[in-house]
C-alpha cells in the first residue's frame, strides 16, 4: 500500500538567485535509533529567513527511529528513512529540491513473517533511481535467500532484485560528519575485493554493511587498463582480508584512493586519488589534504571534504600531542539532536584539522581554505553545498557563503545565519519558492 503525502511550501527569496536556503538539523542511527539506554532525538527542516532559522517541517519529534538521512545532489533529493520500532511499517520521507520544495512520504507495510534490514541505499538502474534494502518474504527460508526490495522513486512502484543490483549503487560519499563507528553509519562507501581468474582481475563487491562479508556482485571498473598503469594495486590478487575502498561511486564519477604521503613528525599528510569522470571517459589524478577517505562528498560539479586523520593514521599521536582538535573552547558540547561533536570524534577516532577543500571535476582545480573564527581553526566545520560559483559551509554554529573566484580561490565569507541548532546541520540545499 502506498501513502503519498505531498507538501508544497511557498517561501521568500533568500539570495540573488531567487532561491531559499534550506537545511536539516539532526542525526541518524545509532544516535537516533531505539536503545534501552538512549532516547530518540528530533530532526528538523529549517529555512533561512532574514538571517534567522525558521522551522519548516518536523521530520521527527523524537518519537520514532530515524535510521538515515542522505542527500543526493545528482537527483536533487534528500531521503530520510524512518520506522516504528518492532512494527512492520517503514516511511521514506523524500524531499525534492530540484524546483519548488516538495516533500513526499512513501509508506510500506509488511506481514509479520517477513524480514527487512534498516540499512538502505540508492541505486540508479535503467535511468531510474531506486531505494533498496535487504528483504526476505519468509523468515523460515535459508538466510542466503535474501533479496533486495526496491522502490522506484519516479513511479513509486516496487520491484524485487537479486544481489547483482548492488553494482548500480549510487553513492555521493559521506552523509554529514556522523563520526559514529557502527553498522548504521551515514557514510556510503563501496568495498571491493580483487581476485584473478584465468589471468584476469575480477572485482567483487562486498555489500556495504552486510554482515557475513559475502561478495554479492562483480563491479566493472571502467577503463581498467588505463587505471592499472597508474595504480597496479588494483590488479593484484589480494588476500581475502584486504579491500579497496571507493568512497564515491556513481554513474558520474568513481574515486579510488591510491596512496598517502605522511609526515610522521607532524602527522600531517595527503591522500592521492584516481577519479574516473564519465563525461570525459578518463581517469584523472588528484591530491587531497588529510588521510580519512570517508570525508569526501560529491556535490554537483565538485568533490568536497575536510582534512582529517583516522585512528591508524595520526589520531592517537595528535590527541597525545595537541589534545582535542582545534577550536575546542568555542564548541558547544550540548545539543538537542544527539551526540555532540567531541564525543563523536572520540567514538570513531577521527581528528579533523579545521581545513576545508573543494575540487572541480571538470577543471581539476583544487581549492583549500582554513575554517577560522577568533583567529583559530575550527575543527567542527564542513562544506555543505555548492551551486554555481557559491559554496556554503558550516563552522560550529554558523553557516557561511563564499564566492568561488575565477575557480581558484574562495572569496570573503558572508555570514548567512547563526544559531545553536546549526551545530548539527549536515545537509543544506537550495530550492525555489
Amino acid at each position: 500500500m502506498l501513502v503519498l503525502i505531498t507538501l508544497l511550501i511557498s517561501l521568500s527569496k533568500a539570495n540573488s538567485q531567487g532561491k531559499t536556503v534550506f537545511m536539516i538539523a539532526g542525526q541518524g542511527c545509532p544516535a537516533n535509533c531505539s536503545n534501552e539506554f538512549n532516547p530518540h532525538y528530533p530532526v528538523h527542516l529549517f529555512k533561512v529567513k532574514d538571517k534567522r532559522l525558521e522551522k519548516v517541517y518536523d521530520i521527527s519529534l523524537g518519537d520514532i527511529d530515524v535510521f538515515k538521512i542522505a542527500q543526493y545532489n545528482t537527483f536533487k533529493k534528500v531521503i530520510i528513512y524512518k520506522s516504528e520500532f518492532f512494527i512492520k511499517k517503514i516511511y521514506f520521507l523524500v524531499i525534492n529540491f530540484g524546483d519548488k520544495l516538495q516533500i513526499d512520504t512513501i509508506t510500506r507495510s509488511f506481514p509479520y513473517f517477513t524480514f527487512y534490514r534498516s540499512t538502505n541505499y540508492l541505486i540508479f538502474y535503467k535511468n531510474s533511481p531506486y531505494i533498496i534494502f535487504e528483504y526476505c518474504d519468509d523468515l523460515d527460508k535459508v538466510w542466503d535467500k535474501r533479496v533486495f526490495y526496491a522502490i522506484n522513486l519516479l513511479t513509486q512502484t516496487d520491484t524485487i532484485f537479486d544481489n547483482s543490483i548492488i553494482q548500480y549503487l549510487h553513492s555521493e560519499g559521506v552523509q554529514g560528519m556522523s563520526f559514529i563507528n557502527s553498522v548504521y553509519d551515514q557514510e556510503e562507501v563501496l568495498n571491493i575485493r580483487t581476485r584473478v581468474v584465468n589471468g584476469n582481475p575480477i572485482h567483487l563487491i562486498l555489500y556495504p554493511r552486510l554482515l557475513g562479508s559475502i561478495d554479492t556482485a562483480i563491479f566493472k571498473i571502467p577503463k581498467l587498463e588505463e587505471l592499472s598503469k597508474r595504480y597496479i594495486y588494483i590488479n593484484f590478487n589480494l588476500k581475502t582480508t584486504e579491500l579497496i575502498v571507493l568512497p564515491i561511486v556513481n554513474e558520474n564519477i568513481i574515486c579510488v584512493p591510491t596512496s598517502i604521503d605522511l609526515d610522521e613528525n607532524k602527522f600531517l599528510g595527503t591522500t592521492y586519488l584516481q577519479i574516473y569522470k564519465a563525461q570525459y571517459d578518463r581517469w584523472d589524478s588528484a591530491r587531497f589534504a588529510g588521510m580519512y577517505d570517508y570525508a569526501l562528498r560529491h556535490i554537483n560539479d565538485w568533490i568536497a571534504g575536510y582534512e582529517a586523520y583516522s585512528y591508524s593514521l595520526g589520531y592517537y599521536q595528535k590527541m597525545e600531542r595537541y589534545g582535542a582538535p582545534s577550536g575546542s573552547r568555542f564548541r558547544k558540547n550540548d545539543t538537542i539532536y544527539g551526540i555532540p561533536f567531541d564525543e563523536r570524534i572520540k567514538q570513531n577516532k577521527v581528528y579533523p584539522e579545521g581545513r576545508l577543500f573543494i575540487y572541480n571535476i571538470h577543471t581539476g582545480k583544487y581549492i583549500e581554505w582554513e575554517a577560522i573564527e577568533n583567529g583559530i581553526r575550527q575543527a567542527d566545520s564542513e562544506v555543505l553545498y555548492i551551486e554555481g560559483e557559491e559554496v556554503y559551509y558550516r563552522i560550529n554554529d554558523k553557516i557561511y557563503k563564499s564566492k568561488i573566484i575565477n575557480g581558484n580561490k574562495i572569496g570573503k565569507p558572508e555570514l548567512l545565519v547563526q544559531d545553536r541548532r546549526i551545530t548539527e546541520v549536515h545537509w543544506l540545499f537550495l530550492a525555489y519558492e
